[in-house]
């Protein structure tokens, strides 16, 4: 680290601490989290600020911290740590003990046991200068901490020589032309406010600490960089796309913000330590909304079609897996998706983006829980993929309801990874090639529809899992060797091309409760063009209490082709559209 050139230009990103699921902190995954921003062309790291929960850390672990970076960093980029301590003494030996670690400079905070006077902010900054050797940046955020580093103050610390800089936060872009005024080139100051980053560079600041660079590098550094070219038509056009989410860098809940876009972005996770909760209710909701553009942008046209479906993989969060999976599609983002996963696997297998912990096996995280994963293969290519699904039952049955252009229908509601209505042959429905392609689709929203009237499923363990989004038409096989046949409707107007692993998860749970397979009975499911998946009865579970099964599905995936979209923010469907 100390071999860095620390100019104090660009972007500085305030790089959050990953915690694992027992809240113990993930020093390998922080130190991903600092090369993935130095990769991608960050000027600087600013480690244990207030997005690092220094305050939230004990002295070990912040020490810990700052030494693992010395492996993840390698001297690529200057890095700062963050001195912010209830006390002036025990902010002297953090700096102490950062320097002795390798840091390149300090960001350093009021003290964090009172609101402290004029004198006393002096007194503390003095103090720390005092005690170490490297330069200094004095940390200004008088909305967060209730205490603005006054004019005044930074005067007498004017005399201190290794107090260089000062990181702006303050709402008001005028306070950067005031200490330019007061100061000159005295001290370098650094625009700290995400939403008022533009202003700052503009008005004299020479780099960006941000919060936000921690989910979004690329955008952020082509920010600095067309500020830097005089290129402002360029800056004010990323700004604007930005804007939305630079805003959160104000509230008080900037952590829990950030560290959600991380894990939204595949490049950590949302977990905080206590009294930071994870976001939830509306305020999640909320946050969630802003990155939907990507999923209708990509699935909606002209990019994409009603059928679109697909998923992004991201790094693992748990120690114990080997990666994850976030699943879109043009009515959402899924729980669980069977296909979507055995094709995913297969092209990251033989593309090289997935590298498995064990050869032949993988645990991946899903939406719905964790899945394990056999497959084969053969030189480069996978012949099969075998996945161990989530814990799948039926939810109800003989629901009775009544569909207009069909009449009376009974049915079941099962969920093998989301909730299907399962219709299986019966008077009006004399199966799939009766009705074909176009009546299923004019149908089964009004079946969906009319379940929904009825019956709400709610997941006993995640109640964010809820409410019937699937139909699945059930017949019986057109080859001998197969045992079921079945067209899925999910979205607004799709039909699954294969026979859907969810789908034939959730129809193996109900023949399961309806006595019609058990523990290592194998059903080997068409779609309605003919493609299949083996499935299987694992074992006996309970979810909630709901007796349950765990099955399994094994399909083959074949890789089409390469594509490149592009989401141009000034382009008026963006963020898609759709013909209804």
């Amino acid at each position: 680290m100390a071999n860095a050139k620390l100019d104090w230009t660009g972007v500085y990103p305030a790089v959050t601490t990953q915690f694992a699921p027992d809240l113990s902190v993930d020093l390998a995954a922080t130190k991903a989290v600092q090369s993935a921003l130095i990769d991608d062309g960050v000027d600087g790291l600013i480690l244990l600020g207030t997005c690092g929960e220094n305050n939230s850390l004990e002295p070990d672990e912040k020490r810990a911290v700052l030494a693992a970076a010395q492996d993840s960093v390698r001297g690529r980029v200057p890095v700062l740590s963050g001195v912010s301590e209830l006390t002036t003494p025990r902010a002297v030996q953090f700096a102490r003990d950062a320097e002795a670690l390798g840091v390149d400079a300090l960001m350093v905070l009021p003290a964090m046991v009172y609101v402290p006077k004029p004198d006393e902010l002096y007194a503390h900054f003095a103090a720390v200068a005092a005690a170490t050797s490297l330069p200094i940046m004095l940390y200004n955020n008088p909305p967060a901490y209730r205490v603005s580093i006054d004019i005044d103050v930074l005067k007498r610390l004017a005399d201190i020589p290794n107090i260089v800089a000062v990181k702006e936060s303050a709402p008001d872009p005028r306070r950067f032309t005031d200490l330019i005024n007061a100061f000159g080139d005295r001290f370098v100051l650094m625009a700290g406010l995400d939403d008022v980053a533009l202003e700052g560079l503009m008005l004299g600041a020479k780099g960006w600490v941000s919060g936000l660079t921690s989910a979004f590098p690329r955008e952020s550094v082509a920010l600095v960089a067309a500020v830097k070219a005089g290129d402002w038509d360029k800056a004010r056009t990323i700004y604007r796309w930005f804007m939305p989410l630079l805003h959160l860098d104000a509230e008080h809940d900037l952590v829990q913000s950030i560290k959600l876009a991380e894990q939204i972005m595949g490049r950590g996770s949302e977990r905080v330590r206590m009294p930071r909760m994870p976001l939830t209710g509306a305020r999640r909701a909320d946050f969630m909304e802003r990155f939907d553009w990507i999923r209708t942008g990509l699935c909606f046209e002209p990019r994409g079609h009603d059928m679109m479906s697909g998923g992004f993989l991201y790094p693992p969060t748990l120690p114990d897996t080997d990666f994850g999976i976030l699943f879109i599609e043009t009515s959402g983002c899924l729980p669980m998706c069977g296909h979507g996963t055995i094709g995913m696997v297969t092209f990251g297998l033989e593309h090289g983006l997935i590298t498995p912990r064990v050869p032949g096996h993988l645990r991946v995280e899903v939406p719905a829980g964790i899945i394990e994963i056999d497959y084969v293969q053969d030189g480069n290519k996978v012949t099969s993929v075998k996945i161990r699904n989530i814990a799948s039952y039926l939810a109800a049955r003989g629901l009775k309801i009544e569909v207009e252009g069909l009449g009376p229908l009974t049915l079941d509601v099962a969920y093998g990874g989301n909730y299907y209505a399962i219709v299986e042959p019966q008077a009006g429905y004399a199966g799939i090639d009766a009705l074909g392609a176009a009546r299923i689709l004019e149908l089964s929203p009004k079946v969906r529809d009319a379940v929904r009237t009825v019956f709400h499923p709610v997941h006993p363990d995640d109640p964010r899992i809820n409410g019937v989004s699937h139909v699945q038409w059930a017949d019986v096989p057109k080859a001998n060797d197969a045992n079921g046949r079945n067209a899925v409707f999910y979205g607004d107007r799709a039909i699954d091309r294969s026979p859907c692993g969810t789908g034939t998860s959730a129809r193996l749970a109900q023949l399961a409760a309806t006595g019609r397979l058990g523990i290592g009975d194998h059903f080997v499911h068409e779609s309605i063009i003919g493609s299949r998946f083996i499935g299987r009865v694992e074992a006996h579970t309970k979810v909630g209490d709901f007796d349950a099964i765990i099955p399994s599905i094994e399909g083959s995936a074949w890789t089409t082709g390469f594509n490149t979209l592009w989401i141009d923010s000034e382009q008026p469907f963006a963020a898609g559209f759709q013909l209804v």
